[in-house]
């Protein structure tokens, strides 16, 4: 299994990215449909004008390139003294609609008036859309030519946000959801504003580098085959210690400022004196996962299936840890796994099974083909990706 990869900020941006920095506008002005109609009007009201020499018309024509001016000003005076930043959740899962929050400082001495805040853009560094070549998720814009397209955009932000108002000198908290479709981990360059006040003929965006890596985890499925398999083998086992259970452990005199639902009223009849029923207490077992993430001839069809397998297997995690186990040395070694399964990718080659040097319980998941070249032990329990087996 690859390496843990944990979220963290861009520390040292190479050249290339100082260069492209550095071309880029400081504002980037797109014409929405009504944009596109609106000019094309003013174009051929300019041509009627010039080529008639009518006064009405050119009076026409000034009005129009007028609003034209005065939306270019307006747009420019929301987005000029405004500054945006990002607060992301702690943890993101697939295909989930997660919160988050764009934190927007207006230090203009006027309101900044409808503003769209987003991320658009998401570049995959590891996971499963490394694999098939994709070098960005997120929004894409159509060509402006194509004046007869409904929509202005292809696709959708990864996260966005609106505020109708940002008052004057505010620190206006804006929620806003976010969301991945896939697994894997992320680079999120730039956060950007977007208005298309006042009159919706432009839309007029600027952009704050804000550069930070993050996971995403995959999507848990629940599967009652792996669970059913899983509850048969393993359950709970005994301690021979008095606690929360339901075997009965033995009896005990009354301590003041106990709940008196514990005694055992016969006992205390018989003795003469307040005596309490003891419980055994129970505990589960520790458990170690170990995804197989190699196999040889792979198809299609087995990144399908692994996909699949990944997503139960962060069901499986889930499942256990709400039941109360220990997955791996501790509480933090759940977590560890899913940073694990967000990144993991199917390779071709052998798989490896590390030894068991311990008395936990290993849970083995991958793909037949894989499982085939394994030697598991007698009490291991083998959950493939295809179905659910002993």
């Amino acid at each position: 299994m690859p390496t843990e990869i944990s979220a963290h900020s861009r520390e040292s941006p190479q050249l290339s990215d100082k260069i492209r920095r550095w071309m880029r506008p400081p504002r980037r002005l797109t014409m929405t449909t009504a944009g596109k109609f609106f000019v094309l009007l003013t174009f051929a009201v300019g041509f009627g004008a010039v080529n008639t020499g009518n006064n009405l018309l050119f009076l026409l024509m000034g009005m129009l390139l007028a609003l034209i001016t005065v939306s270019g000003l307006l747009s420019e005076a929301v987005l000029r003294k405004i500054t945006v930043t990002r607060k992301l959740p702690n943890r993101i899962i697939a295909e989930d609609e997660m919160a988050c929050d764009y934190v927007v400082q207006n230090h203009a001495d006027y309101a900044a008036l409808s503003l769209e805040l987003a991320d658009l853009e998401a570049t995959p560094i590891a996971g499963p859309l490394t694999r098939i070549g994709t070098h960005k998720l997120g929004l894409k814009r159509h060509p402006w030519w194509k004046i007869w397209k409904k929509s202005q955009t292809e696709g959708r932000p990864i996260a966005s946000a609106y505020a109708v108002r940002v008052e004057s000198g505010a620190n206006l908290v804006v929620p806003g959801t976010m969301r991945f479709d896939h697994r894997g981990h992320y680079q999120l360059d730039r956060v950007a504003a977007l208005t298309r006040f006042p009159f919706g003929l432009f839309e007029k965006s600027r952009e704050w580098d804000a550069p930070i890596q993050i996971l995403v985890e995959p999507a848990p499925l629940k599967h009652d085959a792996w669970q059913g398999a899983l509850w048969a083998r393993m359950g709970e086992v005994d301690t021979h210690k008095e606690g929360p259970g339901e075997e009965f452990f033995g009896l005990r005199e009354f301590r003041e400022g106990e709940d008196a639902r514990g005694v055992h009223w016969k006992s205390s009849a018989r003795r003469g004196k307040l005596m309490v029923r003891e419980t055994e207490r129970r505990h589960h077992r520790r458990v170690v996962i170990h995804v197989l993430d190699r196999a040889q001839n792979l198809s299609e069809d087995d990144f399908a299936r692994f996909e699949l397998g990944i997503r139960r297997t962060a069901g499986l995690v889930g499942a256990l840890r709400s039941a109360g186990f220990t997955l791996g040395e501790g509480p933090d070694d759940a977590d560890l796994l899913m940073r694990k399964l967000a990144t993991i990718s199917l390779e071709a080659g052998i798989p490896i099974l590390p030894d068991s040097n311990d008395d936990s319980t290993r849970i083995i998941v991958g793909l037949n083909k894989s499982l085939e070249l394994i030697a598991s032990g007698p009490d291991d329990l083998i959950l493939p990706f295809e179905g659910a087996r002993e």
